[in-house]
Protein backbone atom coordinates (compact mmCIF):
# COMPACT_ATOMS: atom_id res chain seq x y z
CA UNK A 1 0.00 0.00 0.00
CA UNK A 2 0.87 3.22 -0.87
CA UNK A 3 -0.28 6.75 0.62
CA UNK A 4 0.83 10.12 0.40
CA UNK A 5 2.54 11.58 3.52
CA UNK A 6 3.88 14.89 4.91
CA UNK A 7 7.98 14.83 3.88
CA UNK A 8 9.73 14.57 7.44
CA UNK A 9 12.72 16.82 7.17
CA UNK A 10 15.21 14.22 7.63
CA UNK A 11 14.31 12.54 4.50
CA UNK A 12 14.43 16.08 2.71
CA UNK A 13 17.53 15.40 1.39
CA UNK A 14 16.38 12.74 -1.29
CA UNK A 15 14.48 15.13 -3.05
CA UNK A 16 16.77 18.11 -3.66
CA UNK A 17 19.26 15.22 -4.85
CA UNK A 18 17.17 12.47 -6.75
CA UNK A 19 17.35 14.80 -9.87
CA UNK A 20 14.43 16.58 -9.45
CA UNK A 21 15.72 19.60 -11.28
CA UNK A 22 14.01 22.14 -9.12
CA UNK A 23 17.82 22.89 -7.25
CA UNK A 24 17.04 26.53 -7.42
CA UNK A 25 13.89 26.11 -5.63
CA UNK A 26 15.58 24.37 -2.87
CA UNK A 27 14.53 27.17 -0.34
CA UNK A 28 11.10 27.09 -1.31
CA UNK A 29 11.36 23.29 -0.91
CA UNK A 30 12.41 23.37 2.68
CA UNK A 31 10.20 25.77 4.05
CA UNK A 32 7.19 24.04 2.52
CA UNK A 33 9.15 20.93 4.37
CA UNK A 34 8.99 22.77 7.68
CA UNK A 35 5.63 24.20 7.12
CA UNK A 36 4.12 20.61 6.61
CA UNK A 37 3.23 21.55 3.18
CA UNK A 38 5.61 19.20 1.23
CA UNK A 39 4.28 15.74 0.47
CA UNK A 40 5.58 12.38 -1.01
CA UNK A 41 4.54 8.56 -1.28
CA UNK A 42 5.75 6.23 0.71
CA UNK A 43 5.59 2.49 1.01
CA UNK A 44 3.54 1.21 4.27
CA UNK A 45 4.75 -1.94 5.04
CA UNK A 46 2.51 -4.74 5.15
CA UNK A 47 3.09 -8.45 6.41
CA UNK A 48 4.54 -9.77 3.41
CA UNK A 49 7.28 -6.75 2.56
CA UNK A 50 7.93 -7.92 6.11
CA UNK A 51 8.92 -11.10 5.94
CA UNK A 52 10.49 -10.72 2.40
CA UNK A 53 13.58 -9.08 2.57
CA UNK A 54 14.21 -9.64 -1.31
CA UNK A 55 11.21 -7.92 -2.32
CA UNK A 56 11.86 -5.47 0.34
CA UNK A 57 15.13 -4.70 -1.22
CA UNK A 58 13.90 -4.97 -4.99
CA UNK A 59 11.52 -2.52 -4.34
CA UNK A 60 14.60 -0.16 -2.69
CA UNK A 61 16.15 -0.47 -5.66
CA UNK A 62 13.74 0.15 -7.95
CA UNK A 63 12.87 3.50 -6.00
CA UNK A 64 16.51 4.19 -5.36
CA UNK A 65 15.13 4.69 -1.79
CA UNK A 66 16.45 2.85 1.67
CA UNK A 67 14.88 -0.26 2.47
CA UNK A 68 14.00 0.83 5.82
CA UNK A 69 12.10 3.84 4.28
CA UNK A 70 10.41 2.90 1.60
CA UNK A 71 9.95 6.66 -0.57
CA UNK A 72 9.00 6.70 -3.97
CA UNK A 73 10.92 9.58 -5.60
CA UNK A 74 7.66 12.23 -6.15
CA UNK A 75 6.60 15.27 -4.51
CA UNK A 76 4.07 17.42 -4.29
CA UNK A 77 3.79 21.24 -1.85
CA UNK A 78 0.24 21.48 -1.85
CA UNK A 79 -2.27 23.88 0.76
CA UNK A 80 -5.23 24.16 0.89
CA UNK A 81 -6.69 21.97 -2.44
CA UNK A 82 -4.18 24.42 -4.27
CA UNK A 83 -0.86 22.42 -5.87
CA UNK A 84 2.45 24.60 -6.05
CA UNK A 85 4.71 22.34 -7.43
CA UNK A 86 4.85 18.69 -8.48
CA UNK A 87 7.23 16.69 -9.58
CA UNK A 88 7.80 12.33 -10.35
CA UNK A 89 11.29 11.31 -11.33
CA UNK A 90 11.03 10.83 -14.81
CA UNK A 91 11.48 6.63 -14.36
CA UNK A 92 8.16 6.34 -12.82
CA UNK A 93 6.33 8.46 -14.55
CA UNK A 94 2.68 7.31 -16.19
CA UNK A 95 1.80 5.17 -13.61
CA UNK A 96 -0.32 6.70 -11.70
CA UNK A 97 1.97 8.30 -8.83
CA UNK A 98 1.31 12.05 -9.57
CA UNK A 99 -1.97 11.42 -10.14
CA UNK A 100 -2.42 9.40 -6.40
CA UNK A 101 -0.83 12.33 -5.06
CA UNK A 102 -3.61 14.79 -6.51
CA UNK A 103 -6.28 12.74 -5.31
CA UNK A 104 -5.28 11.87 -2.02
CA UNK A 105 -4.32 15.35 -1.43
CA UNK A 106 -7.46 17.03 -2.63
CA UNK A 107 -5.80 19.25 -5.27
CA UNK A 108 -8.47 21.48 -7.03
CA UNK A 109 -6.69 24.11 -8.41
CA UNK A 110 -2.85 24.64 -9.52
CA UNK A 111 -0.60 28.34 -9.18
CA UNK A 112 1.92 26.73 -12.69
CA UNK A 113 1.53 24.34 -15.13
CA UNK A 114 5.03 23.40 -17.05
CA UNK A 115 5.36 23.21 -20.15
CA UNK A 116 4.55 19.73 -21.28
CA UNK A 117 2.06 18.76 -18.24
CA UNK A 118 -1.11 20.36 -19.86
CA UNK A 119 -2.33 17.03 -20.97
CA UNK A 120 -1.81 15.75 -16.99
CA UNK A 121 -4.23 18.78 -15.69
CA UNK A 122 -6.45 18.75 -18.55
CA UNK A 123 -7.17 14.72 -17.49
CA UNK A 124 -7.93 15.80 -14.08
CA UNK A 125 -10.06 18.49 -15.03
CA UNK A 126 -7.75 20.95 -13.37
CA UNK A 127 -6.32 24.37 -14.54
CA UNK A 128 -4.01 26.97 -13.16
CA UNK A 129 -4.84 30.72 -11.81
Amino acid sequence: MILARPVPSRRFGFLVFDGCGFLANRDHLLQACFDGNLYTLLMIETDDLFRDHEKRRALAETLRSSPLHLTVPAFCIAKDGRCEMLWVSPRLRRIGIASQLVRELGITWTTLQLGGSEDFWRYHGLGSV
